[in-house]
């Protein structure tokens, strides 16, 4: 079946109904995942055929492929960690358009604080290989 709203053929997931307001504050426990990207996408982005995790397709992100974290950024930018992430920490204050990523085990900023240009944003994941 086709649904509108499902990623395809991406295997992402939505962790949430959205925002239109507030602050809001929730961990992922991407526990050690051998690849896997979690952010915030708006609600109008591009759910079918391929896309890519960046903020000019609406999704703000980090990610952990090939041994390395990234800001998924344009170009990424590379996070220089002493050790692999295990839970992280999104912080999304929408009043000032920012998100931030956050070491929940360190406990201390681990990715960008970015501005965002939005009206409703949902929790993703992409999970893949364990």
């Amino acid at each position: 079946m086709n649904y509108p709203k499902r990623f395809d053929p991406a295997p992402c997931v939505l962790g949430s109904r959205g925002f239109s307001s507030g602050k809001h504050h929730w961990t992922v426990d991407v526990g050690d995942g051998t690849f896997w990207a979690v952010g915030v996408a708006q609600e109008s982005v591009q759910r079918k055929g391929q896309f890519s995790f960046i903020p000019e397709e609406g999704i703000w992100a980090v990610s952990f492929s090939n041994g390395q974290h990234k800001a998924l950024t344009s170009p990424p930018d590379l996070i220089d960690l002493n050790s692999p992430l295990k839970k992280i920490q999104v912080c999304l204050d929408y009043e000032r358009q920012t998100v931030a990523f956050y070491n929940v085990e360190l406990q201390r900023f681990c990715a960008f604080h970015i501005k965002l240009e939005i009206k409703k944003l949902l929790l993703v994941d992409k999970m893949c290989e364990k």
